[in-house]
């Protein structure tokens, strides 16, 4: 989860870090453009052959919304369908963003230390 959330806010350009730099939860009202979330989700639903596609876009949408920082959406996805949708976000944005199929192993770092942050609060 914390690679694809990484990998999302790559693509949306927002920080990667799951805190502001201030050390306060980003605002949800902020986190998201709803033009560009469309435009991402209608660029996904292209995608061809070699993806896993989620078989429910609106799942797809909500959780992107919440790694982006709504998180109570993300606790009314089914686990097997944010499975899917998590590999899926990770193979495309790796895929077909440079700034992350350039340096993989950046986000790697980054997720690592989302969770470092985490487990020490």
């Amino acid at each position: 989860m914390h690679v694809a959330a990484v990998c999302v806010r790559i693509r949306f350009g927002r920080p990667t870090a799951a805190t502001d730099q201030d050390g306060t939860q980003p605002d949800p009202a902020r986190s998201i453009d709803p033009t560009e979330l469309s435009r991402f989700l209608a660029e996904a639903r292209t995608a061809g052959h070699g993806f896993t596609l989620p078989r429910n876009w609106l799942d797809t949408e909500g959780a992107v919304r919440g790694l982006l920082g709504e998180p109570d959406i993300l606790a009314h996805i089914d686990p097997t369908s944010m499975r899917r949708i998590l590999t899926f976000l990770v193979q495309y944005l790796a895929d077909t963003t440079p700034e992350i199929k350039e340096d993989f192993d950046t986000v790697i770092d980054q997720a690592r230390e989302q969770i470092r942050q985490k487990l020490l609060k």
